[in-house]
């Protein structure tokens, strides 16, 4: 039986990182480009997804919170106060609208919902803006941490022969990358530290 000859599992990366590394500007592959420049997307029937915010002046980030009174204030120093909370994507959102929108003069510039203004604060929305926060200071950390979360996946994908999983539903999904993902943060503390400094660790706490 013959070897299967594939890409090496050294190589660096599997595709190069822009088009123009492999392809000259007068490749025939070209023509596609050309092509779907082209093309007119209205005519075509695609319709770009209208935004429920028209204008930037009102994004989520424009409004105020007021931690003590438990409320936002929007751009027109108007208050969104607390409606309900919802369950929303696996975690509990706290809904704040305003009561006075038909009175509002710039309502069409801030939302076309026709219930008015809603903003949706996540129960964990302090964690949230504190990362932001460090995300804006140190933008170049997040480009070393994109290329630190792709050790782990690699790992566990190839060289662990787990490119597929062995349960069905979210659930056990859930359960059974949390397994591997342990077991390769494990590896990783063994390997990095060492076992006697591990041990000297967990004697000490």
């Amino acid at each position: 039986m013959e070897h299967i000859g594939g890409t090496a599992r050294e190589q660096i990366v599997l595709i190069p990182y822009a088009i123009e590394d492999c392809i000259s500007e007068g490749d025939p592959v070209r023509f596609f480009d050309a092509f779907v420049d082209g093309l007119d997307i209205v005519k075509l029937g695609f319709v770009r997804r209208k935004s429920n915010v028209p204008t930037p002046d009102f994004y989520h980030s424009k409004f105020q919170y007021d931690k003590e009174r438990d409320l936002y204030i929007c751009p027109q120093n108007r208050e969104l106060r607390f409606l309900c909370k919802t369950w929303r994507e696996r975690h509990w959102v706290s809904i704040y609208t305003t009561t006075d929108r038909r009175e509002c003069k710039v309502r069409s510039r801030c939302t076309i919902n026709k219930q008015g203004r809603r903003i949706y604060r996540s129960e964990d929305e302090e964690v949230l803006q504190r990362m932001r926060e460090r995300i804006s200071e140190h933008p170049d950390k997040i480009k070393v941490h994109k290329c630190l979360s792709e050790h782990p996946f690699g790992t566990i994908k190839h060289i662990w022969n787990q490119g597929y999983l062995l349960l069905r539903g979210l659930e056990n999904v859930r359960v059974e990358v949390n397994l591997s993902i342990l077991a390769y943060n494990m590896k990783r503390a063994m390997t990095i530290p060492g076992v006697p400094s591990l041990l000297q660790h967990f004697s000490a706490a």
